[in-house]
């Protein structure tokens, strides 16, 4: 029993084992998958190690990039600031890290940004005043007669519902 064990352990030593210690993202602001629905100003990605200073992070919308106003490292912290809110669209970060242990890492980090319209553009559209080119004098006119046709009409059937009524009465 004692040789089995032993030719097992020589086994397993007889093959370098791997140790993956590398850093991996611990969070993100916007997190992966993240529908943001208010103005964006700053990215965050956070690692669970310390990363290089030499790191870098991007932001893409399709294939185009968005360049950022600073990009600062922190500890374990990549940090993008924006000029302006981002808009409404499909975005992902693209991040590009030196792990302390010296390995070079990269990832993306989709998200999406569905804001709701600003409240000058909801004024704009609710003080909007549809023009309807097909109304015409003569157009109108037609209007009000079908209209005076229509009342007429109804008065005419209800006049003639309540004679036969009456005359149905007197007879029974």
């Amino acid at each position: 029993m004692s040789k089995k064990i032993f030719i097992i352990l020589l086994i397993l030593l007889s093959f370098p084992t791997i140790v993956s210690a590398h850093t991996t993202v611990s969070h993100s602001t916007p997190a992966e998958g993240e529908v943001i629905r208010n103005n964006l100003l700053e990215v965050t990605v956070n690692f669970t190690e310390e990363i290089e200073k030499i790191s870098t992070i991007e932001l893409l919308s399709k294939n185009n990039e968005i360049p950022f106003k600073r990009v600062t490292v922190e500890d374990n912290k990549l940090i993008g600031q924006l000029e302006k809110p981002l808009e409404n669209g499909s975005y992902r970060i693209s991040w590009n890290i030196i792990a302390q242990d010296g390995h070079p890492l990269t990832g993306e980090i989709p998200f999406t940004v569905e804001k709701e319209k600003e409240e000058k553009e909801k004024k704009e559209e609710t003080n909007t005043v549809v023009v309807n080119e097909n109304v015409t004098p003569e157009n109108i006119a037609n209007d009000s007669t079908n209209i005076v046709i229509t009342v007429v009409i109804t008065i005419l059937i209800a006049i003639i519902l309540f004679g036969f009524i009456i005359l149905g009465r007197k007879r029974g």
